[in-house]
């Protein structure tokens, strides 16, 4: 049965993927860990920085920290799979999966989806990263990959 819920599957990788929506607290923890260790979590703008200089430097210490790949892989499951089946060890699994990428679009749609991440983060205005932080449908309007969700079949 396929998990659908108000933000947009993305195509990564041709794999179907969207953002985990209800998590556990086991989820809610690796992201946190991961936010730590990435140097975002508590991240708040320097005197005078705008939210995209914040984005932008957020985005590079992400980057900088070699977790963007673990942060990602903690908010998105493939569409189909059901929120309560995240596991640490799936986590790391999609982390690999999304490291070994090579294609411009999957490129594209990956730092895009680091990006809304980082939206969903300032929309949320919140001083740590939500345990779902990929952007609503509305930051993710028009970024690479996105996709209609189809209304599912009666």
């Amino acid at each position: 049965m396929e998990n659908t819920g108000a933000r947009q599957p993305m195509t990564i990788g041709g794999i179907r993927w969207r953002a985990i929506e209800s998590s556990t607290l086991d989820h809610d923890f690796y992201v946190t860990r991961k936010a730590e260790a990435a140097g975002v979590r508590g991240a708040v703008p320097n005197k005078g920085e705008s939210h995209t200089a914040m984005a932008e430097r957020l985005l590079w210490k992400i980057m900088e920290s070699g977790l963007a790949f673990d942060l990602l892989a903690g908010m998105l499951l493939p569409v189909e799979m059901l929120d309560d089946r995240w596991t640490e060890e799936l986590a790391l699994k999609h982390s690999e999966f999304f490291r070994r990428l090579t294609g411009k679009d999957d490129k594209d749609v990956i730092l895009g989806s680091i990006v809304a991440m980082l939206i969903g983060f300032f929309d949320a205005g919140r001083a740590s990263l939500p345990p779902s932080a990929i952007a609503s449908p509305a930051a993710m309007e028009g970024a690479p990959g996105q996709e209609k969700a189809s209304a599912p079949a009666s």
